[in-house]
């Protein structure tokens, strides 16, 4: 291999680089954004959120209420587990591929990469099934957590509150 088509693949396995680390640090803004919106809304939900009930006309309010808050608290605390996970897949990819290229280009071995550019270990499907899963879960329970914590309030202003 010559020089010139040395520096070409270099060049060519920099930009597939740079266009993978754009992909996990959207992947890592997204996540870590939620996280600190989930952990945020869990240690508020833990210091303001329950408050005893006054004067309850039906004692299946309170057990409601108080199954609906544990609900509440149980399904932030699943998200904020899954953003987690998440959040530790994002990192070691990227410092996966971040080794796949640097051995590649230390040793000279470019089998590792094919000639569209993807890497054989990223496009491959070599991502755990178990983060895949977690990376999916995630967003759908901080959708579903959204959607309890308007219930929580609304039943809170307009039927708990009697």
């Amino acid at each position: 291999m010559d020089e010139k088509e040395f520096e070409r693949r270099l060049r060519f396995m920099g930009q597939y680089k740079d266009s993978l680390d754009e992909l996990t640090l959207w992947r890592y803004r997204v996540a870590s954004t939620l996280l600190i919106a989930s952990s945020a809304i869990f240690s508020v939900l833990l210091t303001l959120g329950w408050k005893p009930m006054g004067i309850v006309l039906c004692p299946c309010y309170k057990i409601l209420h108080d199954m609906f808050y544990s609900l509440l608290l149980a399904i932030n605390a699943v998200n904020i587990l899954f953003l987690l996970a998440t959040l530790y897949e994002n990192i070691e990819l990227s410092k996966r591929i971040s080794r796949i290229l640097r051995d590649a280009i230390q040793t000279g071995n470019y089998i590792q990469v094919r000639h569209d550019g993807t890497a054989l270990d990223y496009v491959g499907g070599n991502r755990h099934k178990f983060y895949v899963f977690c990376e999916k879960a995630s967003y759908v329970s901080f959708v579903i957590f959204v959607i309890f914590l308007l219930l929580y309030s609304f039943f809170n202003i307009f039927i708990f509150n009697v």
